[in-house]
């Protein structure tokens, strides 16, 4: 840098931890800012993440263990993989995770009703959870800015990026899938489902791609896919004379690991 050239102005914004609600609200504010300053984002700990998210919008950031993408007209200073040396606390659950029941049913109950806005008792009460339950929940979707804070109340938001994470991580253990096949098209089995569950206390539900096809009536795929709980598989199997089979089926039934999957009890039609 030569004497003529102005310095470089650096506004730093410090806290005390990286959480993405954080980080998202720094870069709202520095994309709408058109001077000619440099700002960073800056705490103990940044997720790859996070880092990754500012580093795609060109957002500066620093951790204290000396990783940093600092992005400047004169120059660009990059560094990753650093260990991280102010890591005080590690999340203790992944309220994502499968084994995490109850956080799916107050996720669940809360995306029954998307715009709607909840109080820890009210979500508690309708999810049937514990209150201390919902609040630890409702602080692990606050760190990820998955919902909207405001003074007693609270609402999901950036769903879309609450789904594909949760899909990503649900799905990191194996599923009890059974495949069969039946005589009957894929609209007719689903249809039978259908009325099967009525008299069977909504014992089971379209997923995959015939539930997507009920938002998204452009999907084409070839098999049926249902939740059905572990109690009813046989009797459902048999009075929907479906014959199992290793390959090839068009009809593959899905044991949900616990009730949550089903826990919004609805006709699959």
């Amino acid at each position: 840098m030569e004497d003529s050239d102005e310095p470089l102005l650096f506004v730093i914004e410090v806290r005390s931890n990286g959480e993405k609600r954080f980080v998202n609200h720094f870069m709202e504010i520095v994309m709408r800012q058109d001077d000619k300053t440099h700002y960073i984002f800056m705490a103990p700990y940044i997720s790859e993440q996070s880092a990754r998210a500012m580093k795609e919008e060109k957002c500066s950031y620093m951790d204290l263990s000396g990783n940093c993408y600092i992005l400047t007209k004169r120059f660009l200073l990059y560094v990753s993989g650093q260990d991280n040396k102010f890591i005080t606390h590690r999340e203790k659950k992944n309220y994502l995770s499968k084994s995490s029941s109850a956080a799916s049913a107050i996720i669940r109950t809360m995306l029954n009703e998307p715009e709607r806005k909840w109080q820890v008792k009210t979500l508690a009460q309708e999810s049937n959870t514990a209150l201390g339950t919902v609040s630890n929940v409702k602080s692990f979707l606050l760190a990820r800015d998955w919902i909207d804070k405001s003074t007693t109340e609270f609402r999901l938001q950036n769903i879309r990026e609450l789904f594909y994470t949760w899909a990503k991580d649900y799905h990191q253990k194996e599923a009890r899938k059974l495949q069969f096949y039946s005589l009957d098209t894929v609209p007719e089995i689903e249809q039978s489902a259908a009325e099967w569950s009525k008299t069977h206390d909504n014992g089971a539900i379209l997923g995959g791609f015939s539930a997507a096809a009920r938002y998204a009536p452009t999907v084409r795929y070839q098999k049926a896919e249902i939740y059905v709980e572990p109690q009813f598989v046989q009797e459902f199997v048999k009075d929907l004379e479906l014959q199992p089979v290793n390959t090839g089926g068009n009809v593959v039934i899905t044991i949900p690991h616990d009730e949550t999957p089903l826990y919004v009890r609805k006709a699959c039609s």
